[in-house]
């Protein structure tokens, strides 16, 4: 987006009495989950008057979900402290997919002699989670794996970036952007770290839908300052954002930056200059919230990882399991995609037009068609009188389709197919390496000002077809057919759920409906199954529909095999038969 410098107060403002008794910190942590109870570990500081040691003091915590209650009081006699209770039966906090994301309504009261005088009320997860982490540094393998409440999470979702070019106007499009995050089946968002921190609302809606939150401290794509004076202020911008965010169940991880290891790489070892989040944030983060995970950049170069590479990013690519997979975005199953080897892509996308509707609303009718003027550069995500996001669409469409069209609505069409297909095959790509694989997070959903971009949304909220695709493969339970290997295609099912899925299974050909393949499935919670291979052929161009019903509950996906250029027209009736059958649009 642009860079709109502006001032004055553009979130919202409260006025608030001032007590001299209230709480200065209160935070409930999950010490443990054993079978049928938890540990809570509760942690406080009081803001108080010294007048009030001496007398009888207690805090009161009390918290209820559907049929699920707790109840306990804590005598206390210091300003700050800790104490450890326990809740029989809980009911346990998970992630979209793998079961109900139960909240606490929790309220925390402090009471002096038998009067309460404070009081605080908050969402309450339980649940447990761990980050495995490890280079591929000599013989050990790498892996990056999220691990909650013990159940390794196949993390599937998207970056959440700023709403709008002006902040003041980003609560007016919250609901909007939570709802499609939900409706696309997402179970992960990541706050890119080039964002400004985000309302609490989304936090409570992650909460209570099961999203997991990858927080970025707002750092990106820079080399730091390492002074004294900046590090204090970055400490201080860390400690008040822990503290607001830390009790939340959907927030599953700490990153330190986005990119400033890889930008700091190009020059020295970012593990001497990336001071902010070596130490800094990484003592912060201990500090103040020492049971979540905390990654020191996105992507992290360790002190290993760099020497290993040498500072260069090909070879970090070959070391580092988590990376932004950005590369050639040439044709969408190029080597570099279907080559890298990354267990966790925490950034990837791929251009697609917005609608020749909306493109109307901010082109000029002179310079609507052909694309390549001024006016369609300054809304192409690049600001510089450049045409390189232009280019990129038209060539990712010579790739697919030999032409990129000859109007704008079928430029729009066009490149809206090729940005679907591309999505939709990196997701699919990630679900069908599991284990080895564990999440990806592609780029991004929204736009926030009009412009040529990888967002699958528009800044006028209109869905381009990648939306459709995205949601159609990012459904706890799908079946996939992988690339060709060795004279056939593979029947991959994919369960990213706690329950065996049992069913049937049917392939045929999208066009003609011959029968290629049937079968059953039986497959165990939370794992792949290959389910067969079909006969193929590289010069084959085909489109091939799966279709299941699976624990009582019916589901189809499609697969284009065979290799470009495909012809426009060829596409365009296959493009039909999804519309119609897969993703059911008009």
């Amino acid at each position: 987006m642009p860079r709109a410098v502006s001032a004055g107060i553009w979130n919202n403002v409260s006025l608030k009495t001032v007590s001299d008794i209230d709480f200065e910190q209160l935070y409930l942590m999950v010490e443990n989950i054993g079978e049928n109870i938890a540990t809570i570990r509760t942690a406080y500081e009081m803001k108080m008057h010294h007048s009030y040691f001496g007398k009888k003091m207690y805090i009161k915590i009390y918290g209820k979900c559907n049929d699920s209650s707790f109840e306990v009081c804590h005598n206390i006699h210091y300003k700050a402290g800790n104490f450890a209770f326990n809740i029989q039966n809980p009911l346990i906090w998970w992630p979209y997919g793998y079961g109900d994301a139960n909240v606490y309504d929790v309220t925390a009261e402090f009471y002096c002699e038998n009067k309460l005088v404070a009081s605080k009320a908050f969402n309450f997860g339980i649940r447990t989670v761990k980050l495995e982490r490890q280079d591929s540094i000599g013989d050990t393998e790498r892996c990056f794996r999220f691990i909650v409440n013990g159940e390794e999470i196949m993390a599937k979702g998207t970056n959440w970036v700023p709403l709008d070019a002006y902040h003041s106007r980003d609560a007016q499009r919250y609901d909007k952007a939570l709802e499609m995050v939900k409706d696309l089946e997402c179970n992960i968002l990541r706050c890119w770290g080039g964002n400004v921190y985000p309302d609490e609302k989304l936090y409570d809606f992650c909460d209570r839908n099961g999203i997991m939150i990858w927080q970025d401290f707002a750092m990106g794509c820079f080399s730091y300052p390492a002074d004294e004076k900046f590090l204090e202020l970055i400490k201080e911008e860390a400690e008040y954002v822990i503290k607001k965010y830390r009790q939340h169940p959907s927030l599953l991880i700490w990153s330190g930056d986005n990119e400033c290891d890889i930008i700091i790489s190009n020059i020295r070892n970012p593990n001497i200059m990336n001071k902010a989040t070596r130490k800094i944030l990484s003592e912060a983060v201990e500090m103040h919230d020492y049971a979540r995970p905390y990654l020191k950049s996105s992507p992290y170069v360790s002190d290993e990882a760099y020497k290993k590479s040498g500072g260069d990013i090909d070879k970090m690519l070959e070391i580092v399991p988590e990376w932004h997979l950005w590369g050639t975005r040439d044709y969408y199953k190029s080597d570099f995609y279907k080559n890298a080897n990354i267990n966790f892509i925490s950034e990837t996308g791929y251009h697609g037009c917005p609608s020749a509707e909306s493109i109307k609303k901010f082109i000029s009718p002179e310079k609507l068609w052909p694309c390549d003027n001024d006016e369609w550069m300054l809304h192409s995500a690049e600001h510089g009188n450049s045409t390189y996001r232009i280019d990129l669409m038209k060539n990712q469409l010579i790739h697919l389709f030999g032409d990129y069209g000859d109007s704008l609505e079928e430029f729009s069409l066009l490149s809206q197919i090729s940005q679907a297909e591309a999505k939709k095959y990196f997701i699919e790509k990630m679900r069908i390496k599991r284990p080895y694989t564990s999440g990806i997070m592609w780029w991004n959903m929204l736009d926030g000002w009009p412009q040529m971009s990888d967002a699958v949304v528009d800044y006028y909220f209109d869905k381009k077809m990648a939306y459709y695709y995205i949601k159609n493969s990012q459904k706890p339970f799908c079946i996939f057919i992988d690339e060709m290997f060795n004279g056939g295609i593979g029947i991959i099912a994919s369960n990213d759920t706690l329950q065996n899925a049992v069913g049937t299974f049917e392939v045929t050909d999208g066009v003609t409906g011959e029968v290629l393949y049937k079968g059953d499935i039986n497959i165990g919670k939370n794992q792949n199954k290959g389910l067969g291979v079909i006969p193929a052929y590289y010069s084959q161009q085909r489109l091939i529909l799966i279709r299941w019903n699976v624990n009582s509950v019916e589901g189809i996906n499609h697969y284009i095999l065979g290799t470009p250029k495909f012809t426009k027209e060829k596409y365009l009736k296959w493009f039909d038969i999804i519309k119609k059958e897969v993703i059911c649009i008009e």
